[in-house]
Parts: structure tokens; C-alpha cells; sequence
């Protein structure tokens, strides 16, 4: 699973103005926790004192 929602049949007739903002802005929350695990893996890269100081 790559973290985006996953819509079945029916659901937007449960919570429709969910389903309007997904529509109108995208998948936010999706995409902050994207950005999110891309800085953490770069702040443990440039933090890994194990391999030497950077260049």
C-alpha cells in the first residue's frame, strides 16, 4: 500500500465532503506523510556519524 486512501464503492455517500476535498485538493494527508518519510530518511543520512564527515 502506498499510503494514498483507498475508496471502495458507496463510500463517498458516507462522508462526501471528505470525497469533495479529496477531489478539489488531493490527497494531503498522503502526500505530508510522503514528504515527511523522504526528510527523515535524508536528516538520517546526513546524521550517520558512522560514515565519516561528509565531503
Amino acid at each position: 500500500m502506498d499510503g494514498r486512501f483507498d475508496t471502495r464503492p458507496g463510500d463517498e455517500k458516507e462522508a462526501p465532503i471528505y470525497f469533495r476535498l479529496l477531489q478539489e485538493r488531493g490527497d494531503v494527508p498522503a502526500e505530508v506523510r510522503e514528504l515527511a518519510e523522504r526528510t527523515w530518511r535524508d536528516v538520517g543520512r546526513a546524521m550517520d556519524f558512522k560514515r565519516g564527515r561528509p565531503i
